[in-house]
């Protein structure tokens, strides 16, 4: 299903240091964001996702809270930046029930 899929994935195509294998920063933010789904459906559903995922999705947020300006927005990195489907405060929100202004 999507849980294995994305577990699969993310093995392969994000380094150790928590960066997407495009090294774009737009496709970088729409990876964490389809990494967060499984986590949401996995903590509904009261089920453990393996600590490598974890701390790969835990970096992943990292490298976002280092590249984020003050005003929230991230510095396109390529020649074609995709938007996210998402944005990273709702589902964190979704996640934590902790709201960002």
């Amino acid at each position: 299903g999507l849980v294995r899929y994305t577990l699969e994935e993310i093995a392969k195509q994000v380094y150790d240091n928590g960066v997407e294998y495009e090294q774009t920063t737009g496709y970088h933010r729409y990876v964490v964001e389809f990494c967060l789904i499984p986590i949401m459906l996995c903590h509904i559903n009261e089920t453990e996702l393996s600590k490598e995922f974890m701390e790969k999705v835990e970096k992943m947020l990292e490298f976002i809270m280092h590249i984020i300006k003050p005003d929230g927005h991230v510095q396109p990195i390529s020649d074609a930046e995709e938007q996210g489907y998402l944005t990273l405060t709702i589902l964190i929100s979704m996640i934590t029930g902790l709201t960002w202004r």
